[in-house]
């Protein structure tokens, strides 16, 4: 990754649905071959009662390069909870500010970001992935 970034004036955002029996690693973040993606939140609604644990992965192909593991505290219809600024996450992917004092992690053009989640739910869960793309 450069040491300086250029704005491509693009955001993203990717959305990932999970069914109910949701316990293997899925990606809620696809490679980007030629952008840096600075990710501004990352947030997960359930609509189940249980409490899921999530594991998320940050990753360089098949090599993890950074791990997290968040505990939603979400129960109910639709209740969201915001992984980025979880006390397990924000360690991680709040350690940079930019210019209007905003949270933000540069994850490289070919890194990727995975979830786990620790149960089989009776409902489904969505985690969604945001931010601005950078050359």
């Amino acid at each position: 990754m450069a040491t300086s970034l250029t704005f491509t004036s693009a955001a993203f955002a990717q959305n990932t649905a999970f069914a109910a029996a949701a316990l293997t690693e899925t990606t809620i973040l696809t490679a980007d071959a030629t952008n840096t993606r600075r990710i501004y939140g990352i947030s997960f609604t359930n609509s189940a009662a249980q409490i899921p644990v999530v594991t998320l992965r940050i990753k360089d192909g098949s090599s993890v390069a950074a791990g997290v593991f968040l505990v939603t505290t979400t129960t109910g219809a639709n209740v969201m909870t915001d992984l980025f600024g979880n006390t397990n996450g924000a360690p991680v992917f709040q350690k940079k500010r930019d210019a209007n004092g905003n949270a933000y992690y540069d994850i490289p053009a070919t890194y990727t970001i995975t979830a786990q989640l620790s149960l089989n739910g009776t409902s489904s869960c969505t985690i969604h992935v945001f931010g601005e793309t950078y050359a």
